[in-house]
């Protein structure tokens, strides 16, 4: 019989320690997790450079990440499919939840911090309809701060829909 998935895509799924790869997954994801918040870190202390007390609540809630995506590597056990060498993963530990909770957190708290900080320094209206229409539109922004806003909003979203996604796999 031929088999129409060429050798080199059967090879590629061959896997001979399941646990040992989600180890490596996990860490890579926690990997991926600080450095990401970290990037987030950067750019709130970048806009609050001149509040000592800002910048250290985001150093601690930052250094909370990095802590909490260690235990990444921990939550997932798997095994072979049958007398395969492919992985399934079996169980995932409720731990896994406590890396993304705190990224999330974290994110949440910079995303409105730096959008509070943008309104406060070049929006002056009092009126709460102004406000939201310059967090959408940027308007009345210099050109850096209408990126700084639109990029947050971007990498915001993305994130949010992400996770979202995610989650859905892990539902009943």
């Amino acid at each position: 019989a031929h088999n129409a998935q060429p050798e080199h895509l059967r090879a590629a799924g061959d896997i001979s320690n399941c646990q040992q790869i989600l180890l490596t997954i996990g860490s890579l994801q926690s990997i991926a997790t600080s450095a990401n918040s970290f990037l987030m870190y950067i750019r709130v202390r970048g806009v609050y450079s001149d509040s000592k007390v800002a910048k250290t609540f985001f150093t601690v809630l930052w250094l909370s990440v990095l802590c909490a995506s260690v235990t990444a590597p921990m939550a997932p056990r798997g095994e072979h499919i049958g007398n395969t060498h492919r992985c399934i993963a079996t169980q995932l530990h409720g731990i896994a939840a406590i890396g993304p909770l705190f990224s999330g957190i974290n994110d949440t708290l910079i995303f409105f911090a730096i959008y509070y900080r943008l309104l406060a320094v070049h929006d002056a209206s009092d009126h709460w309809s102004d406000r939201l229409r310059s967090f959408f539109s940027g308007n009345r922004m210099h050109k850096t701060a209408k990126l700084l806003l639109h990029t947050g909003q971007l990498y915001y979203g993305y994130k949010c829909i992400f996770v979202s996604l995610c989650n859905l796999g892990f539902t009943d």
